[in-house]
């Protein structure tokens, strides 16, 4: 299982109590239980000073005091009797079989460099793959078509750099066209003449008619409409009149009226009256 603390530590065997050369070392100072504690504090002490300066178990005996805050020459002693620290001279020794049962300066340094090619390696994986990630959403070049002639091609743009969108604005209704009268210029059109073509009617008499008719009638939004009425119900008029289904005093009325008419157009008078004539 691995570990979640990355910090260096040093290796104690779980029967570190049962070691023989604590026996040893208790007799050595008389079974006095404060002295062989401390014993074993500064004996611990010197192997977490090597450990932690990388010194392979060469260590200054007052530096390892100094880490187990002990003062006893009697423990000093007695260590090295009991064979767990070799007396290096001039204040120095040595833990006994360090390298055996703790990393050695040369693992730890080969162990850090393992490490550090291996974060080194990550970051630059994870390097790369945020660059092809991002040169695949900044840079895209999508062909659309491959013909040659017609080739169409569509860079990324930044959201920032894009062009917002105009609002839309709603179209303003159009407003109905305002009721006038008949305007002094107004003309039959080609519809008008088509239509009178097809009902057999003589275009300009009835535009003169329609005129006449117009003048004395409300305002109108489309005096167009009502000329195609004018010619399609006149027209009907006519049919019925020629068939002669009409009653004798309504031929009687329409040829006074009529002969009214025309006899007002040969003066130059205009029509007078309301409605729309019955001929």
């Amino acid at each position: 299982m691995a570990r979640s603390d990355k910090r260096p530590y040093v290796t104690v065997a779980i029967d570190w109590f049962e070691n023989p050369k604590f026996a040893l070392l208790s007799e050595i100072l008389g079974g006095k239980m404060p002295l062989l504690r401390e014993a074993r504090d500064l004996y611990l002490g010197s192997i977490v000073y090597c450990a932690r300066n990388l010194t392979d178990g060469i260590f200054s005996v007052a530096m390892a005091q100094r880490e187990a805050l002990s003062v006893s020459r009697k423990c000093v002693q007695a260590l090295y009797e009991a064979g767990l620290w070799i007396d290096r001279g001039k204040g120095m020794a040595e833990v006994h079989d360090y390298g055996k049962h703790q990393a050695t300066r040369a693992e730890r340094e080969k162990l850090s460099a393992a490490g550090r090619k291996a974060r080194q390696s990550h970051n630059e994986s994870s390097t790369n793959r945020s660059e092809i990630v991002n040169e695949s959403c900044n840079q895209v070049e999508v062909e659309v078509n491959t013909n040659t002639s017609n080739e169409v091609f569509v860079d990324s743009v930044p959201a920032e750099a894009q062009p917002k969108p105009a609002p839309q604005t709603a179209k303003p209704k159009s407003k109905p066209k305002p009721a006038r009268p008949l305007p002094d210029d107004w003309e039959p059109n080609p519809h008008h003449a088509q239509l009178a073509a097809e009902h057999g009617k003589d275009l300009a008499l009835e535009a003169a008619k329609f005129r006449d008719w117009a003048a004395n009638q409300k305002p109108r939004r489309d005096w167009d409409a009502s000329f195609n009425n004018w010619l399609r119900n006149h027209a009907y008029d006519d049919q019925r009149i020629v068939s002669g289904r009409e009653p004798p005093s309504r031929l009687a009325e329409w040829a006074q009226a009529a002969a009214m008419v025309e006899a007002q157009q040969a003066s130059g008078q205009a029509l007078i009256g309301e409605g729309e004539p019955t001929w």
